[in-house]
């Protein structure tokens, strides 16, 4: 939590190291991974091969092709096809990451200075297999992720998210206008992936707790 709270103070601007891989254009690294593949292909084949120039070009035309195939494999999987595998094979949830996406009911156990109260509202996860996202629709609020980054316990392996995020007052709230920024390390019940609890802290020295439930579809 260290990181976190050191985040938090220096500025809205600060982004750490861990959450750079969520920066990457992950379309254009699959492009570059299949270009890759097709050129150093095509220069295998170039100088394995002893034929006429006909053949060679046949040759380079069908390792272009296979690396469209590739590419198109690639995106399908990282977008869609990693969720039909993580149904079809359930034991990929505890033995990578539990698959989070849908909506989640949330309960909010806030204390500000000696004041203690109670929120709900609506967390939406979009995740795929590079990338996680978390936004919350509260009673009077409106929040925006600033880093959601996956983890595992490095003892016992648990999942757990870490979640940044930066909440944004709705109109007509004229007792709270300005925005702040939170953190929370959210973890995964033992025994539901369905549910997810952490205690979190803002730059506005509040605190509290998180409770959320995954609706099911």
């Amino acid at each position: 939590m260290k990181r976190v709270s050191v985040y938090l103070l220096r500025g809205r601007k600060c982004i750490t190291r861990e959450g750079m891989i969520s920066l990457l254009p992950v379309g254009r690294v699959v492009v570059v991974i299949a270009t890759l593949y097709a050129s150093i292909t095509g220069m295998i084949l170039l100088l394995s091969y002893d034929a006429n120039d006909n053949e060679i070009w046949s040759a380079i035309r069908a390792s272009l092709g296979w690396s469209g195939i590739i590419n198109i494999f690639l995106i399908g999987f990282v977008y869609v096809g990693w969720e039909y595998l993580w149904r079809r094979f359930p034991i990929l949830n505890q033995i990578l990451y539990p698959n989070l996406n849908g909506v989640w009911e949330m309960k909010i156990y806030w204390q500000w200075g000696d004041k203690t109260g109670e929120s709900v509202g609506t967390a939406h996860i979009k995740q795929n297999f590079l990338r996680l996202s978390m936004e919350v629709v509260a009673q009077d609020s409106e929040s925006e992720t600033l880093m959601a980054k996956p983890k595992k316990d490095p003892e016992s392996g648990r999942p757990m998210l870490f979640y940044m995020y930066r909440s944004i007052p709705k109109h007509g709230n004229g007792t709270d206008t300005q925005t702040f920024d939170g953190a929370a390390i959210l973890k995964i019940h033992h025994l539901d992936n369905g549910k997810l609890y952490g205690n979190y802290f803002t730059n506005r020295s509040t605190k509290g707790h998180f409770e959320l439930n995954k609706c099911h579809e």
